[in-house]
C-alpha cells in the first residue's frame, strides 16, 4: 500500500521491533546513514514527517488492513496509570509531532514536556518516539479486534480488561502485560496460556473464579499480546516475567493455572518452589515424540509445530492477516473435533468470541512468541522436583488434543507425589466447563480426600 522497496520494508519492520534506527540498521546488516536514506525515502512515499507515526500505520496496516488515528486515551491510562497530561503528550508524540511540537500544543514549557516525556517513557518501557508509537498502535489494534466482529455483538464494557504493563526488572529490556482481575488481598492466580492464545479469558469465567475465591491474573507470555519478545533461553525468562508480575502485585507467594505452559510451570517449580502455593495443570501437552494423537487438523496443526517452527513466524503472519473471526472460529470447532463437551460450550457467543481475540491478540506479534516456545518448551524434559505434592493434573476425557496417556508419564515421573485425575464430560475447554475443579485444585484442604488416577484407569 505504500509502495515500500524490500529493503525499506525490511527496514520498517526492523525499527517496529527495535525502536531505534540505528538498532534496525544494525539488524538489517546496513550502515546508519544507508538506514537513514531509505527511513527518508519511506517517509516522503507515505505523507509521515516522523518515524513513529509511519511505524504505528504500518503495524495497523499489517495487523487490520485499515488504519485509522491513534485512540490512546483510556486504554494507556488504565494499563500504565498515567496522568491525563501524560496521555494527551502520549498521543501527540504518538502520532509524530516533536517533543516541541507537543509542548506547544498543550501549553507547556520546554523543559516541562521533556521531565514529562522522560517519565513517560520509564512508564510506557520504551526509550524513543518509536517506541511509544508501538505501544500506542498494539493497543489500538487490540481495542479494534475486541469491537470490530464478525461472530456477534457483545457488551464491551464487560469485555474490557483491567490490562497493566510493567517494565521488566533487573535490567532486562521490553515491558509485560498482564490483567489483575483482584480481588486485592487475595493470593494471586497466575495464569499460563496455551501456545496459540494469550493472556484474555471470557468475563463468565473471570467471575467464577471470583466466586470460588480466587484472584485471576492473567499474563502475556513473552511475544504474546502486548509482552514484548525477549532474548536469551525463552523458558526461563517467561519465569522471570512471572515473578516481575507477582513482586509488583506485591506477592510473596502465588497460586499457577497452566491451561498450557506445563515447562514454564515445571520451571518455576524447580527454582522458585517456595512461591508457589499450589497449581494446577490443565490438559497438558506431551512431549512430541510420545504425542500419539497426529491425526485429522490436529495432527497438521502439530507436525508444524513439532517439526518446522521456523515456518510458524510466516503462516501465523499470513493468517493472522487473511483470516475472518468466522473462519477462526469454524478452525476452532474442528480442532475440538467429536468433544460435544467442547462443542455446546462453543455455541455460547460470548466464549466464541473471547477465544477468536485471545487468538488474535497472541499474533498481533507476528509469531515471534509462538515460534520461539515451539522450539524451547517442547524439545526438554521437564526438570524434576523433590515434592510434586503441590501439583493436580486435570485432563478432559474428551479432549481431542492430547491424550493423559502421552503427556502423565513423564510428568508424574518428575513430579512425585502429583495428583492427575479424569474429568468426565469435559474437553479441551475443561477450565470453561468445571471451574470449580479448578479452584478446588487449587485448595489444599480439599486435596486431602482426593487421590490420584493413573492413564487408563
Amino acid at each position: 500500500m505504500l509502495a515500500l522497496t524490500g529493503r525499506e520494508n525490511r527496514l520498517l519492520a526492523a525499527l517496529a521491533r527495535t525502536g531505534d534506527l540505528r538498532a534496525a540498521a544494525a539488524a538489517e546488516a546496513i550502515g546508519y546513514e544507508t538506514a537513514r536514506g531509505a527511513i527518508k525515502a519511506a517517509l516522503a512515499k507515505s505523507g509521515f514527517a516522523r518515524q513513529g507515526a509511519l511505524v504505528a500505520t504500518a503495524l495497523q496496516l499489517d495487523a487490520i488492513d485499515d488504519p485509522s488515528p491513534i485512540h490512546l486515551g483510556g486504554h494507556l491510562q488504565q494499563a500504565i496509570g498515567l496522568s491525563d497530561r501524560q496521555v494527551a503528550l502520549a498521543r501527540l508524540i504518538a502520532l509524530g509531532s516533536t517533543r516541541d511540537e507537543a509542548a506547544r500544543q498543550l501549553g507547556l514549557g520546554r523543559e516541562t514536556a521533556k521531565a514529562e516525556l522522560k517519565i513517560l517513557f520509564q512508564l510506557v518501557g520504551v526509550t524513543s518516539s518509536v517506541g511509544l508509537s508501538v505501544v500506542a498502535a498494539q493497543l489500538g489494534i487490540a481495542a479494534r479486534l475486541l469491537a470490530a466482529s464478525d461472530i456477534g455483538a457483545t457488551d464491551l464494557a464487560a469485555a474490557s480488561e483491567p490490562l497493566r504493563l510493567i517494565s521488566r526488572s533487573g535490567g532486562r529490556a521490553g515491558r509485560i502485560a498482564f490483567a489483575d482481575y483482584g480481588p486485592k488481598g487475595r493470593i494471586p492466580a497466575l495464569h499460563f496460556h496455551t501456545a496459540t492464545t494469550s493472556r484474555y479469558y471470557p468475563r463468565s469465567y473471570i467471575a467464577w473464579l471470583q466466586r470460588l475465591g480466587l484472584r485471576p491474573v492473567m499474563i502475556d507470555r513473552p511475544g504474546y499480546g502486548f509482552t514484548d519478545m525477549i532474548g536469551g533461553d525463552y523458558t526461563p525468562q517467561a519465569v522471570l516475567d512471572a515473578l516481575d508480575v507477582a513482586g509488583h502485585l506485591g506477592a510473596e507467594k502465588f497460586h499457577v493455572i497452566a491451561r498450557g505452559g506445563t515447562m514454564l510451570l515445571a520451571e518455576l517449580a524447580a527454582h522458585h518452589r517456595e512461591r508457589i502455593v499450589r497449581a494446577v495443570v490443565l490438559n497438558p501437552e506431551p512431549a512430541p515424540g510420545d504425542d500419539a494423537r497426529m491425526t485429522g487438523i490436529q495432527g497438521s496443526y502439530k507436525r508444524i509445530f513439532y517439526t518446522l517452527p521456523r515456518k510458524i513466524r510466516p503462516l501465523t503472519r499470513y493468517l493472522s492477516a487473511h483470516l475472518s473471526d468466522g473462519v477462526i472460529e469454524r478452525i476452532a470447532g474442528r480442532m475440538f473435533g467429536a468433544s460435544a463437551a467442547d462443542q455446546r460450550l462453543f455455541a455460547d457467543p460470548e466464549i466464541r468470541r473471547a477465544y477468536v481475540y485471545a487468538t488474535r491478540l497472541a499474533a498481533i506479534q507476528g509469531g515471534v512468541g509462538l515460534e520461539a516456545l515451539s522450539i524451547a518448551e517442547l524439545r526438554g524434559a521437564p526438570p524434576p522436583i523433590a515434592d510434586g505434592g503441590f501439583i493436580t493434573i486435570l485432563s478432559g476425557e474428551e479432549d481431542a488434543m492430547y491424550r493423559p496417556e502421552d503427556s502423565w508419564p513423564r510428568l508424574l515421573a518428575a513430579w512425585p507425589g502429583a495428583r492427575a485425575e479424569r474429568v468426565a464430560g469435559a474437553g479441551r475447554l475443561l477450565h470453561l466447563q468445571h471451574p470449580e475443579l479448578v479452584a478446588a485444585a487449587l485448595d489444599e484442604g480439599s486435596q486431602k480426600s482426593r487421590k490420584p488416577r493413573q492413564p487408563g484407569r
